[in-house]
């Protein structure tokens, strides 16, 4: 899947719990790169590093790939309480 289809597939609402920072710990914490992690999530790093870096919304199928890459669950990704 390319960047463009990536950015215009959806943005996830407001509704839906995500923080790009606890996306970003969890990976650390399984000692992923961004390319690793991209990779088993199939889509290209440089999205990866926008979406962690708040530049990018992810879809939720995007996030629903990370949460299976990453081996947690999608609620996971949300914000810390």
């Amino acid at each position: 899947m390319d960047n463009d289809s990536q950015l215009t597939s959806g943005p996830v609402s407001s509704n839906t719990p995500y923080s790009n920072m606890r996306l970003r710990q969890i990976r650390e914490q399984k000692k992923l790169s961004q390319r690793s992690l991209a990779d088993k999530a199939k889509m290209s790093y440089t999205y990866l590093s926008n979406v962690e870096r708040g530049k990018a919304d992810p879809s939720l199928s995007t996030l629903k790939r990370l949460a299976k890459a990453l081996k947690v669950r999608v609620v996971d990704l949300g914000q810390d309480e």
